[in-house]
């Protein structure tokens, strides 16, 4: 088994994906209505906040099985 950590991978994918959302709020207003444009936003700035801050992680851990066939699973949690 092999125990890889991948946060700094989700870090800048959920960093950017906030960004985006971010300059294009206003598009997003217009097709999704405040509410949910507003829930959106907060969404990838909290998943954004908790993987600058450590308080979640992502880890990959790839194994082989009995029979040799590589498996690949990913776990994502706090690591504290």
């Amino acid at each position: 088994m092999a125990w890889t950590d991948a946060t700094n991978l989700w870090l800048t994918w959920v960093r950017d994906r906030a960004d985006v959302f971010r300059r294009g709020y206003e598009q997003l207003v217009r097709l999704h209505g405040e509410p949910l444009a507003g829930r959106l936003l907060r969404f990838c700035d909290t998943g954004s906040a908790l993987l600058a801050g450590g308080e979640i992680g992502d880890v990959r851990i790839t194994g082989a099985g009995a029979r040799g066939g590589g498996q690949d699973a990913r776990i994502t949690g706090s690591g504290r």
